[in-house]
């Protein structure tokens, strides 16, 4: 190990980075310090070299205003959903590991689970939940967590006009972007984001309809489905996104600035017409235009899941 005169512990190199350590080293030389074992020192800079930079989504695309996902998408995340077991209603936080490595189905037993909380990742604390069990999208079937093309997913059973909701979102921008990963074929009408009364929304699905897919949203809103540009009427997303395989769903424009986007709800709408039976994966939400990282941002999310 090392030391300075100053006391400069050795332990703090990492966390400080190479650049600070080596300009903390030119300080200390200039006021005449001296070191224990400067070898020592130099080593354990070269070393930082091989620190790997970020390799999680939320980490490398940073300021997402609310993220959601069954996978762990930021490094300092923790538990990523609370779940329900119909046993007894019992509830208790899990996190991405435990979803798929038996500890949730051990916890639920031969019953089902529901998510109560499916919780933020960006660190905004924006999570989504709800206290009403018919509201509760589901995570376990008879003891098997929900599994499909090789990760888990939480069924919204289309019956009902509410979801998971965050009421305090913060969404404001004239031009955000959504990042959504779901996998339905219900021929049903269907909708992919909109506010607690559903008044304005965005992501409207119906089969034959050329009218626009948002509603009292100012601006063009840029459809993509798996990075390709298109149409924006509810006829084009049914025909881009009904399907029985994963889908990337990417959003531009997404002008957030009313403020009745103070509360919003993904994968349902208040009106029950338009509840999807929906396989619902990850949702990310960023209060900004992400048209530069568009490509980084699907590619990263089609690595994960094997889209297309």
């Amino acid at each position: 190990g090392f030391g300075f005169r100053y006391g400069f512990k050795s332990g703090l190199i990492s966390s400080i980075g190479k650049k600070l350590a080596k300009a903390y080293k030119t300080r200390v030389e200039a006021d005449g310090g001296t070191y224990e074992n400067n070898a020592c020192l130099v080593a354990a800079l070269d070393n930082l070299n091989a620190i790997s930079s970020p390799s999680l989504l939320l980490d490398i695309y940073r300021d997402a205003a609310a993220a959601y996902s069954l996978e762990s998408i930021k490094e300092s995340t923790t538990n990523v959903i609370k779940a329900r077991r119909s046993s007894d209603d019992a509830e208790l936080d899990f996190t991405a590991e435990q979803i798929t490595d038996g500890t949730l189905t051990t916890w639920t037993g031969a019953g089902d689970g529901f998510v109560t909380i499916w919780y933020d990742q960006s660190g905004n604390n924006k999570n989504i939940s709800s206290s009403i069990a018919a509201q509760q999208p589901q995570v376990v079937s008879s003891g098997s967590v929900l599994m499909d093309n090789g990760s888990p997913y939480i069924l919204y059973d289309g019956n009902s006009t509410s979801g998971l909701l965050n009421t305090s979102s913060g969404l404001s921008s004239s031009s955000g972007s959504v990042f959504a990963t779901y996998n339905s074929n219900d021929t049903g009408n269907g909708m992919i984001f909109s506010n607690q009364s559903g008044n304005v929304y965005m992501g409207a699905i119906e089969n034959g309809s050329n009218v626009a897919a948002n509603n009292s949203v100012s601006g063009t809103i840029s459809y993509f489905e798996n990075g390709s540009l298109i149409g924006s009427t509810r006829n084009n997303l049914y025909d881009n996104y009904v399907k029985n395989n994963d889908v990337l769903v990417t959003m531009l424009n997404t002008n957030f600035s009313s403020s009745d986007w103070s509360s919003f709800t993904p994968y349902v709408y208040a009106v029950n017409s338009f509840s999807q039976i929906v396989k619902a994966k990850e949702f990310i939400i960023y209060n900004f235009d992400q048209t530069g990282n568009k490509a980084g941002i699907e590619s990263d999310i089609n690595s994960r899941y094997t889209i297309y």
